[in-house]
């Protein structure tokens, strides 16, 4: 295939000196031929793309026609009865490698056993912290803040047996006595090549991988992967770079490359392993629909593909079309691996803080348990913003692209940087301010509730959602004020437009400020509150949720009344402290008045002794008396005084006792059927004459 791509004619020098947006197509043709009408328009995408796929096809078709012709050469330099002095002197290298990697291994064994105990201690603390935190979002970020000091204490140990390594290689090194350059620069570059892979994976396995606790299999697969990777690439690059004082300087390109092919498909070999375990983690939950779902489902389903073919044209395409391409990959990697260490680190403390800011030890507050977590949401999607936004001039500047210099040099750039950091730091004070002032509110509710001033604490809390919602709207109007004036557009006249545009509405919704200026001096006023048993505009209810214009009532009958504050005339609250037990008792025109007004005081005191409704009464009985009377009737009056919740309970069991007691006394309760006429003749033959109602 290459052969046959090295076989089409490349473009000539003068068709490559053309700008780049021109796709020279063929050279000039002979003054005698007939032009013909060409098939793709000249400067076009297309034809510019074509040519550039066609060029990068002949530098790989090329570079593989030098590995074809390095092959001989390694063949040559290391055949039998080839080279003899490459091969004595690949024999002393080996033999310093082995006394080097003996004696510095036997160090790095030793110094891991004593560091055991608190490797052991480290790897528990870990371990636990990740088990802790395996909750909702706020308790996980929460959980690995708490293990990045164990994390880090277990990098620095992994490193000290290295150092031991490294100390012990270097003296065995000095003490060798061999004078030999080449020896002692081979032996130092895979002394090298081992201390990079140690390095790396401990920097990368633990601080950007997922820790052992919650790696699972798929995450001790990518570990097992990722130390056979590196270590082919850190000796590979070393065997290469040792070929030329072994006398095969011809095959060093060859053995980079081939090695950077092997690594290539590893990857693309891993990147499979891994599909279908990680599937189930990308696809969206079971039922989900939308264009993100779909684009999650596809995803899931081809990621590895789309992984292969990426590590195909990094680690192979590139290496394999540029002399020193793998030395340049690798730097990319290294200086990306770095950036997203260092992102990684400063994400997790980031969040953790916040964490604990927000969500404390995982309780909201009293009033909503979940406000705490929807805050440290909002949060952490401004963090990931801050740390992406600052992550990425890093990255491209670790590729090769000069960002951190076009931001800090260019007006544009400067411009933007000044923007941004504005947004950043208004936005940041901002949210702190709006936080201030809510922690404030609450501490100060939470102070009067403990110190017994409950409805000072209930009016502050039903306030708390109107002040949250109004500096909700002063953050975001000087936020996106600020923004607005970084981005040049003139706010001056937008807030004279907003002005004038509000005065209309105010206008064209009186009805709307009416209820929102009577409903805040309703809150501020205390008039009524969440749970109070309340009839306003004629509609009876228990109150469930004021707003900035509206209460909504429960009805007795389950029915949800809203009502706004416009129609609120007159508020009766049945539940600020005191509620009062009627009594009112009809008792027949001939009952014994003083044994009926007796009875109704024994038994106030006896519910007043009663343990069971003596706390819900605030006074003894108050008997009145008679209040009113007809020819068949006596109403007689009283009440005791209650709590606003136990008056209806003392109510129903004083009726309940009066019907008793005045049964037992014989004292006859008023008959509203009856009703006692007297007949008048003269004074000798006067009497009485009693008939039921609708009698004839």
């Amino acid at each position: 295939m290459f052969a046959l791509f090295a076989a089409w004619p490349a473009r000539p020098a003068a068709a490559m000196a053309l700008p780049a947006g021109v796709a020279a197509t063929a050279t000039a043709a002979p003054a005698s031929a007939k032009p013909t009408q060409p098939s793709l328009r000249r400067n076009g995408l297309l034809a510019w793309l074509l040519q550039q796929v066609r060029d990068w096809l002949h530098g790989v078709a090329g570079q593989w026609h030098e590995l074809e012709r390095a092959w001989p050469a390694l063949a040559a330099a290391f055949g039998p009865a080839a080279n003899p002095p490459g091969w004595r002197l690949l024999e002393r290298v080996a033999l310093a490698l082995a006394g080097l990697f003996a004696g510095g291994l036997a160090a790095e064994w030793l110094a891991y056993r004593l560091l055991a105990g608190p490797r052991r201690i480290l790897l528990a603390s870990l371990d636990a912290t990740d088990a802790g935190a395996r909750g909702d979002m706020p308790a996980r970020h929460a959980g690995r803040l708490h293990g990045l000091a164990p994390a880090l204490g277990l990098v620095l140990l992994d490193l000290l047996p290295l150092l031991a390594f490294l100390f012990v290689a270097g003296l065995l090194l000095a003490l060798a006595g061999d004078d030999e350059p080449r020896v002692r620069a081979m032996a130092v570059a895979f002394v090298v090549a081992y201390a990079a892979t140690r390095v790396t994976l401990a920097v990368v396995g633990r601080l950007l991988l997922p820790t052992r606790a919650a790696r699972g299999r798929a995450g001790a697969i990518l570990h097992a992967w990722l130390r056979w990777i590196v270590a082919l690439l850190a000796f590979g690059i070393a065997l290469g770079n040792a070929l030329p004082w072994l006398g095969a300087a011809a095959a060093r390109i060859a053995v980079l490359k081939l090695v950077a092919l092997l690594a290539g498909l590893a990857i693309v070999a891993l990147a499979f392993r891994l599909r279908p375990m990680l599937a189930p983690l990308i696809e969206p939950p079971a039922g989900a629909v939308g264009a993100v779902a779909a684009l999650r489902r596809w995803f899931a389903a081809w990621w590895a593909l789309l992984a292969s073919l990426l590590a195909i044209g990094l680690w192979i395409v590139l290496p394999l079309g540029l002399r020193d391409g793998l030395a340049t990959l690798l730097r990319f990697a290294a200086a990306t691996g770095l950036v997203l260490v260092a992102a990684r680190l400063v994400a997790t403390l980031l969040l953790g803080l916040a964490a604990h800011a927000l969500c404390g030890s995982g309780q909201g507050t009293p009033d909503d348990p979940s406000r705490g977590r929807r805050r440290y949401l909002l949060v952490r999607r401004l963090l990931l913003a801050v740390v992406a936004l600052a992550t990425l001039p890093l990255l491209l500047q670790a590729w090769g692209v000069d960002a951190i210099g076009w931001l800090a040099r260019n007006p544009v750039g400067r411009g933007l940087v000044h923007a941004v950091a504005t947004i950043a730091v208004t936005l940041f004070a901002a949210i702190l301010a709006w936080e201030a002032a809510v922690r404030a509110l609450e501490r100060r509710i939470t102070r009067w509730t403990d110190q017994g001033e409950r409805l000072r604490a209930a009016r502050l809390r039903t306030l708390l959602p109107m002040i949250r919602t109004a500096l909700t709207v002063v953050v975001v109007l000087t936020v996106g004020l600020t923004g607005l004036g970084e981005l040049g557009v003139n706010t001056a006249s937008l807030i004279a437009s907003a002005g004038i545009v509000g005065i209309a509405v105010g206008f064209g919704s009186q009805k709307l400020v009416q209820d929102f200026v009577t409903g805040l001096f309703l809150l501020l006023e205390n008039t009524m509150q969440v749970g109070d048993s309340v009839t306003v505009a004629s509609v009876s209810g228990t109150v469930e949720d004021l707003s900035v214009r509206t209460v909504r009532l429960r009805g007795g009958d389950g029915s949800l009344y809203t009502v706004p504050f416009s129609a609120v005339t007159t508020v009766n609250n049945q539940n600020r402290g005191q509620g009062n037990a009627g009594i009112s008792v009809d008792i027949a025109a001939d009952a014994d008045i003083n044994a009926a007004l007796d009875a109704l005081r024994e038994i106030g005191h006896s519910i007043r002794q009663d343990p069971a409704y003596a706390p819900a009464t605030l006074g003894d009985v108050e008997v009145w008396g008679v209040n009113a009377m007809d020819g068949s009737r006596i109403t007689l009056l009283g009440q005791i005084r209650c709590t606003d919740a136990g008056r209806w309970g003392v109510q129903r069991e004083m009726n309940r006792r009066i019907v008793r007691r005045f049964r037992e006394l014989g004292i006859a309760l008023a008959d509203p059927n009856r009703r006692s006429v007297r007949l008048i003749g003269s004074a000798d033959d006067a009497h009485a004459t009693t008939e039921r109602k609708g009698a004839p």
